[in-house]
């Protein structure tokens, strides 16, 4: 940086590309082509959808640090800020009403794909994908007959997992962790991200084929499968129009499985209780929307092993 520029404005950033996540553009800007890859790592399955304005993430990667990478912290925003800071050399702040991002890493940072896609690139991108167009829920996603389900609940409920067991027995597998919301439409259009399911070592137990596929240390340092359902064979869409919500409830006791109807109140706010960043207005469309996909029936599924659950689920959404 020069006198002239001791902000760093005018800092070239020459690499630029776009990307789709879930359909919608995310233009990068950056000096890396570490962050290119990483970028297309993240998003590079996704095919464009629309032809909204993009979102814009400026990354500047700056010399090579100690070589050992910071702690993560969690992120603080107030209103329409957002800020990651692990120290002066790598840090974010984010601009959810402008759909703007700008981030600073170090070449030790960029190199490091998993580390800078978990971190910083993933949480950014996704963020400003929906800050303008989507409210994304924490569950998995499945169709059958061109209906998906919806599977909520809390970690540990086996949402991934049953998933994964009705695609094995013919349905379309749409998400396993996060799904999209559309807003602004009068349908029920779910937006999913099928290109990878990430399961628990504890999966093997339940399916054999994932013994195959080892398990890897994420950043986050937890020991997971990541798996893309091309290897699996099991059938993938995009998108999907949303047909149910069904909460999981799974019992470690052996149970026949029951489908009940669920409270809408009870399930709003275990949905909406997720909504934590955004100024007012964004926090208010992503209730909205999600107020109005739970016009849609509303089931809890007791169950405690996934081939009787499936068969359940058939039988409310392939009927």
């Amino acid at each position: 940086m020069s006198t002239l520029d001791p902000l760093g404005y005018n800092t070239g950033l020459p690499l630029r590309s776009c990307w789709y996540p879930v359909g919608f553009p995310l233009e990068v800007a950056t000096n890396s082509v570490h962050i290119e890859q990483a970028a297309r790592e993240a998003w590079g399955d996704f095919a464009q959808m629309s032809a909204a304005t993009p979102a814009t993430l400026r990354i500047h990667v700056t010399q090579p640090g100690s070589g050992t990478l910071p702690s993560p912290a969690m992120p603080r925003g107030q209103s329409h800020l957002i800020s990651i800071v692990f120290g002066p050399d790598h840090y974010a702040m984010c601009d959810v009403s402008r759909a703007y991002a700008f981030i600073s890493l170090t070449e030790d940072a960029a190199r490091n794909h998993q580390w800078t896609r978990y971190h910083f690139l993933e949480p950014l991108g996704w963020l400003l994908i929906d800050a303008l167009h989507t409210a994304s829920v924490h569950a998995s996603a499945i169709a059958c007959n061109g209906r998906a389900a919806i599977l909520c609940g809390d970690s540990g409920s086996g949402k991934t997992t049953l998933a994964y067991a009705c695609a094995r027995q013919g349905w379309t597998f749409l998400s396993g962790d996060a799904v999209h919301l559309m807003r602004g439409q009068s349908g029920f259009e779910i937006r999913g991200r099928p290109a990878q399911i990430r399961f628990r070592e504890s999966a093997r137990e339940l399916f054999p084929e994932l013994a195959a596929h080892p398990a890897l240390i994420r950043p986050s340092g937890k020991a997971d499968i990541e798996v893309s359902p091309c290897r699996l064979g099991i059938p993938v869409a995009y998108c999907a129009e949303a047909g149910e919500f069904v909460f999981l409830n799974r019992s470690t006791e052996p149970i026949y499985p029951r489908l009940t109807r669920c409270s809408r109140t009870e399930a709003l706010d275990r949905l909406t209780g997720l909504i934590a960043f955004g100024d007012p207005d964004v926090q208010a469309a992503q209730r909205e929307t999600i107020e109005r996909f739970l016009t849609l029936p509303v089931h809890d599924l007791h169950y405690s092993d996934t081939a009787s659950a499936e068969i359940a689920l058939r039988g409310l959404m392939c009927r």
